[in-house]
């Protein structure tokens, strides 16, 4: 857990380093929901693959640019909206559920990205 920081403040950034994969961790604007975004810097150019997500999540919806799935954690579930241009957005606010967020987050980006 040394490795992720989550953010407080909405105008600070960082990037949570784990197997050469950088994400960013915050609280959504509207503060309903965490965020996790790819680090610009080391990938400007990206787009999740989909299809490997869907083959490995429960999918609820599929947009096609977009998919809703859940996963189950512990005994919690979350509901994820999977941005094909990159972002995550949990359905949760509760600090607590973090190091689960990240978790679910580094196996969606290690999957739509093929690392």
């Amino acid at each position: 857990m040394q490795n992720m920081l989550v953010l407080e403040n909405m105008d600070a950034k960082d990037t949570i380093p784990k197997d050469n994969i950088q994400f960013v961790i915050e609280l959504c604007k509207t503060k309903a929901s965490y965020s996790c975004k790819l680090d610009p810097r080391k990938f400007q150019r990206h787009t999740l693959n989909l299809k490997y997500i869907k083959e490995n999540f429960l999918v609820k919806s599929d947009a096609g640019i977009a998919l809703v799935v859940e996963e189950k954690t512990g005994n919690n579930t979350f509901e994820i909206i999977i941005h094909e241009y990159g972002e995550l957005l949990f359905k949760t606010t509760e600090k607590k559920n973090i190091p689960a967020i990240e978790k679910i987050a580094h196996k969606i980006y290690k999957l739509g990205l093929n690392a």
